[in-house]
């Protein structure tokens, strides 16, 4: 299991406190992440020892990378890379892309990891429509459907029929639920993201501190987080054109 050095950023004024609830956010999503993974990989028949999740990781970091910029950043010799390499395609965690970097020579193509190895569940539940979708590591979505929102029922009650969603579409894409590295949720309302409970007045009678990861945790053994909708969007916008 991977441990990851918590962010330190003070929040001296409106900015940095948003950083700081970004940097959180993804704390919270890689460390949820790395202790799923390994219940994916063992899903999927993968073992991998630790030097090849090193590599995996690096490729992972830099998007596309060339297997001569992986000597460099790993400092490793070419044989060594090409060996653990043929693990990780093997594994089917890397693909080969299209893309090629000029060399000088021979141009050398560039290895991504393979957004398809596992999927994510992506719930928007709003005030008269829910939304489903499967999605890939991209991600892109592999599969969706949208239903009307009853948010006078009781949360059991919408959340069971997200889950009877969820299976249909797995079952759609022929997938089981082993691959699905986690559930994201986005709600009209105040939501305390660390323990993914509503809080506050809202549009969501009855919703007001429900235990929604313990909820899913009793039918979905996986990270599950739930941040209100203006966030989420935010956050979409931000890491889709500040990716780094």
């Amino acid at each position: 299991m991977k441990s990851f050095p918590k962010p330190q950023i003070s929040a001296s004024d409106s900015r940095q406190r948003w950083l700081l609830q970004l940097t959180e956010r993804n704390y919270a999503l890689a460390s949820a992440a790395s202790n799923r993974i390994d219940a994916v990989f063992e899903a999927r028949g993968v073992q991998l020892p630790d030097e090849c999740r090193q590599l995996l990781s690096l490729i992972a970091k830099h998007t596309a990378v060339s297997r001569s910029e992986l000597e460099t950043l790993s400092g490793t010799s070419r044989t060594t890379i090409v060996q653990r390499l043929g693990l990780l395609f093997a594994a089917d965690l890397i693909r080969e892309t299209e893309e090629k970097q000029a060399t000088g020579g021979r141009p050398s193509k560039l290895l991504r990891v393979n957004e398809g190895f596992a999927l994510v569940i992506a719930v928007d539940i709003g005030e008269s429509l829910t939304r489903v979708a499967l999605t890939d590591l991209t991600p892109q979505i592999l599969a969706e459907e949208v239903f009307p929102t009853d948010l006078e029922s009781s949360p059991t009650l919408v959340l069971a029929d997200i889950a009877v969603c969820t299976h249909r579409l797995l079952e759609q894409i022929g997938r089981p639920l082993s691959h699905v590295l986690g559930i994201g949720l986005c709600l009209p309302s105040r939501i305390d993201y660390r323990n993914a409970r509503v809080f506050g007045p809202c549009v969501m009678y009855g919703w007001e501190d429900f235990d929604i990861r313990g909820w899913f945790a009793e039918h979905f053994p996986m990270p599950v987080f739930a941040d209100n909708d203006v966030n989420l969007m935010a956050l979409a916008e931000y890491k889709h054109y500040w990716p780094n």
